[in-house]
Formats: structure tokens, sequence, C-alpha cells
């Protein structure tokens, strides 16, 4: 095993952001998204939207990389 440095997050807990809603999860309520530049996946909760539209989202968790969001 070769231990390597942490990736660094480009968001935190509360940052607010526009995100591109990518297609919908396998969870009832549950949409992806990636964000404006279109380098990170963010989880959606508490959504029913349509693909392709930009949404306003908050991030409540993060954790490992995983991005949670609601809308704002």
């Amino acid at each position: 095993m070769k231990y390597t440095k942490k990736i660094t997050h480009p968001f935190k807990k509360g940052d607010k952001l526009e995100a591109l809603i990518a297609g919908p999860g396998w969870l009832k309520g549950e949409y992806l998204a990636v964000d404006s530049n279109l380098r990170r996946n963010i989880t959606i909760i508490g959504l029913h939207g349509s693909v392709s539209k930009r949404v306003y989202i908050e991030i409540i968790r993060d954790k490992d990389g995983i991005f949670l969001a609601r809308l704002l």
C-alpha cells in the first residue's frame, strides 16, 4: 500500500452553489448533479425536477469526497 496526500475538497458544508441536474438517482427523491465546472458529482435530496435543469443548492454533507446537497 502506498500512502498519499488527501485530495482537497472544493466544497464544504454550508457552501451554496449552482449545479446542473444530470439524472435521477436510485433512491426516491434523489437526483445526481454536477457542479458548474462539470468536475464534481453531487447528490441532491428532496428534489422533483427535470434533467438538464440548473438549480441552486446548499451542501449539507461532505465526507470522503461524497457531497450531499439540498435545494435553496
